[in-house]
């Protein structure tokens, strides 16, 4: 079933569905090695803010990429529902149409909480600690930054 249903689709239609995907899990994976990277120094030297500071232009470059290409997701997705929600189905999900769709948000939902993530990290930093400026500027930027897709 595999086979059949991706044999159904051209190769532009295959780049299409699969967009920027690699691009983006790199680049979350590196904001989380980097993250992974401050916890080892003790609390008073960490720089959050920082590194999602230096994370932030390929952060933002993979997500409008992917942004760029949800239009013509949604359009692939109605124009091939029915062989998506069997080949969806036929892995297990269920609905199918809807596993799809909400695996295909994820990188926007995952970018939105960002700043509020940012904010609450904030709140627990002292004032005088050498990351809260960093913190703030990450926080703005990332508010900033249009993730809907549209």
């Amino acid at each position: 079933m595999y086979y059949c249903f991706f044999h159904r689709l051209t190769p532009t239609e295959t780049q299409i569905l699969t967009g920027n995907l690699q691009e983006i899990v790199h680049s979350h994976s590196s904001l989380l090695y980097n993250l992974q990277s401050e916890q080892v120094r003790p609390v008073k030297e960490q720089r959050i803010g920082k590194v999602f500071l230096d994370n932030a232009p390929k952060l933002e470059a993979s997500q409008k990429a992917y942004c760029e290409n949800h239009p013509k997701v949604t359009q692939l997705i109605e124009r091939h529902q029915d062989a998506l929600v069997t080949f969806m189905e036929s892995r297990g999900a269920t609905p199918g149409l809807l596993t799809l769709i909400t695996a295909l948000s994820q990188p926007f939902r995952r970018f939105e909480k960002y700043p509020s993530l940012l904010q609450q990290i904030e709140g627990h930093v002292e004032e005088s600690h050498k990351d809260r400026g960093d913190l703030q500027r990450s926080i703005e930027y990332f508010k900033e930054i249009d993730v809907s897709g549209k």
